[in-house]
């Protein structure tokens, strides 16, 4: 770059203390073109070097490959840049950040901690300098055991990456990351790396910094905990606080003033949210707030928002790939020959778009496995491998065939599409992964940790919680099957009502199995297939219903897109995530509308001519094939339980105070 000098000074020390330049081990190299790329790739006695751009950002990747490392003891590397202008400066992330102009006649070559990266002397991996709006950013993405030097004197600073052994030997590839830039200053480099974490998923918004300075800053707090949803603030000035502030915090739920507290509520995510505020004001970082949990009660209603709390932090984030998905089943469902017949089923579209909208539901323990994961803080990693596990093809296929684990017999089942297993699995999971951690030693942790954790994890998810779920529901749609003898119509309301949960459990899979073997045998039901006839119409409503009384226009169109998509493709997943776990009231709504629907059925005798494999408007097709009366009454039920539910959800669904529906 203009105005800047690349110094020819990169060097590494061995045990002894010797110090070898890089030009005097130098062996041979040659240029390199791949798809992603094009480089020089160097060969030095004890490793390589691989000094490439990128096509498609220009970044620049300088690269260090160990070949023998028990000879070395640190390497410099790469080469330092000098910016000879007096009106250049260097940008360090030293503790809260350093601004370094040429012209300061200051020795900085003493750094906290010896400038060891994740330490005071650099909490962010980066290094910057500028000059006359030219300069660059070198971001350490391998920053675990490495250091960096300053140089300062009379001819500008020199910046220098220093690469540590890992248990006394250079054991892995270090990788800088260099962004150059015509028009660079310290907050453009700051917005780099600001991109560079949100792509690489360490980026964490500024809501921690947002709320501290709406409760008064740090000397305005005297204590702060949390429970599951809530930071819970003890102030000792809470008349600085103004509600209104606080509620227009992107990702704030809502503000509630009780036992002499103020408390934010910003739901799931509330842990990662009190930990970065901690380490933001240097608060006392307690996990849990323990006189919350002694004052709360352990009631039905108390563990019914537990497990919705956890069902909701742990689906939440998987939305997006469940909305994707529905809006290709969508598409076949309006294009396809139930429709308007525009593509025949066997033709390449068609095709497409079936699997593609089946994806992201037959794959639902990966999904769910990341997630669930994130929600009970366990490596990511380890929860989606627990989901690939579970539908793992070969376990799949011994579904029916005798199956042990460590000689303890499994009773296979097909998990796709069922969220409790990988839940219950990754809810214990955390537990003994960080057993795990505690008491494996740290030199061989990150191998055996994670694999010891999997390994008593394999009987405990294949054997118990697996088949649990499978079992569970067996007796359970053995149960609702029998209602019809004892309950009546009442027993239609009951499995209408019910449905949804039988849904969120993947028990619904063990009910349509059920219902496909009384059609084989009988030709039509007036019984559970008119429940879930009438269930889905209720489903419908809850995100009509939701969109009218909704004001947050985010809000109010995901409600809008959730009813179109329950609607036209049957998709009953994004309603009941999106909105029924989220505010928890519209369950309430989706049930009794169900019930309502479902009993009037029930009443006048409603009976499923056809057993319509969907879920959408045309399920009302099954009513076919019986008297016109039957037709009416179960158009009439559908009705009922799309209205009553859009109603009950309208008036009854959301808290007065709920920050989505005020104007």
């Amino acid at each position: 770059m203009e105005n800047w000098i690349q110094n020819q000074d990169s060097f590494y020390v061995t045990k002894d203390d010797q110090k070898i330049y890089f030009s005097d081990d130098f062996i041979t190299s040659e240029e390199r073109v791949t798809g992603l790329g094009k480089g020089i790739y160097s060969t030095y006695k004890y490793f390589d070097t691989y000094i490439w751009k990128e096509n498609s950002t220009n970044h620049y990747y300088f690269e260090w490959i160990p070949k023998v490392d028990e000879n070395i003891k640190e390497v410099h590397w790469p080469d330092s840049f000098v910016c000879e202008d007096k009106d250049g400066y260097s940008t360090i992330p030293y503790m809260q950040g350093l601004l370094i102009p040429n012209r300061y006649e200051y020795d900085y070559s003493h750094i906290a901690f010896d400038g060891q990266f994740t330490s005071c002397a650099a909490y962010m991996p980066w290094l910057s300098q500028t000059n006359n709006g030219k300069g660059y950013i070198a971001i350490n993405k391998t920053p675990w055991d490495s250091k960096y030097t300053i140089d300062h004197d009379d001819k500008g600073t020199r910046l220098q990456f220093v690469w540590l052994t890992s248990l006394g030997k250079m054991r892995y590839k270090r990788v800088v990351r260099y962004s150059f830039e015509s028009n660079m200053d310290y907050n453009r480099a700051a917005k780099i790396y600001r991109e560079y974490v949100k792509e690489t998923g360490l980026f964490k918004s500024l809501k921690e910094k947002e709320v501290l300075e709406q409760v008064g800053g740090k000397d305005n707090v005297s204590k702060v905990l949390h429970c599951q949803t809530r930071l819970r603030f003890n102030l000792k000035d809470e008349s600085v606080v103004v509600d209104e502030k606080i509620e227009e915090i992107k990702g704030v739920l809502g503000i509630v003033r009780a036992g002499g507290q103020i408390q934010i509520v910003v739901g799931p995510e509330v842990k990662d949210v009190y930990s970065e505020l901690c380490d933001l004001a240097n608060f006392e970082n307690k996990d849990v707030d323990p006189v919350a949990k002694q004052k709360e009660k352990i009631t039905f209603k108390s563990i019914g928002n537990g497990i919705l709390d956890a069902i909701s932090g742990c689906m939440g984030p998987a939305i997006p790939a469940i909305v994707a998905s529905a809006f290709f089943k969508m598409l076949v469902a309006i294009l396809g020959p139930d429709l308007l017949n525009v593509i025949q089923e066997g033709n390449d579209l068609y095709t497409l778009l079936t699997f593609v909208g089946d994806a992201a539901f037959y794959f639902f323990p990966v999904i769910v496995g990341y997630t669930s994961a994130k929600k009970f803080n366990l490596n990511p990693v380890l929860g989606i491998l627990m989901g690939a596990i579970l539908i793992h093809p070969t376990f799949v296929g011994l579904i029916g065939k005798p199956f042990t684990v460590y000689g303890i017999p499994c009773n296979v089942q097909s998990y796709a599409s069922s969220i409790v297993p990988i839940i219950l699995s990754n809810w214990i999971m955390s537990y003994v992964a960080r057993f795990f951690d505690r008491v494996v030693p740290g030199a061989i942790r990150s191998v055996f940790s994670p694999a010891f954790t999997i390994a008593v994890m394999l009987p405990i998810a294949l054997c118990v919680f697996g088949p649990a779920g499978a079992f569970i529901g067996k007796y359970v749609v053995g149960g609702l099957f029998s209602l019809e003898g004892v309950a009546g119509f009442i027993g239609i309301g009951l499995i209408a009502a019910l449905y949804p949960v039988l849904v969120m459990t993947g028990m619904h899979m063990v009910l349509i199995t059920a219902l496909f073997q009384v059609f084989a045998t009988k030709g039509f039901d007036g019984f559970a297939a008119v429940a879930v006839s009438v269930s889905s119409f209720s489903i419908m409503g809850v995100g009509i219903g939701a969109f009218f009384r909704l004001k947050n226009k985010e809000q109010k169109a995901l409600a809008l897109s959730y009813g179109i998509t329950a609607i036209v493709a049957g998709t009953s997943e994004p309603t009941i995530y999106g909105i029924c776990t989220k505010y928890k009231k519209p369950f309430i709504g989706l049930l009794a509308g169900g019930f309502i629907g479902g009993a009037y059925a029930g009443l006048t005798g409603v009976i499923d001519a056809t057993l319509v494999p969907s879920s959408n408007v045309f399920a009302a097709l099954c009513f076919l094939g019986k008297s016109q009366a039957n037709v009416v009454n179960g158009i009439i039920a559908c009705v009922i339980a799309f209205v009553s539910t859009a109603l009950l959800v309208y008036f009854f669904g959301f808290d007065k105070n709920e920050k989505d529906i005020q104007a």
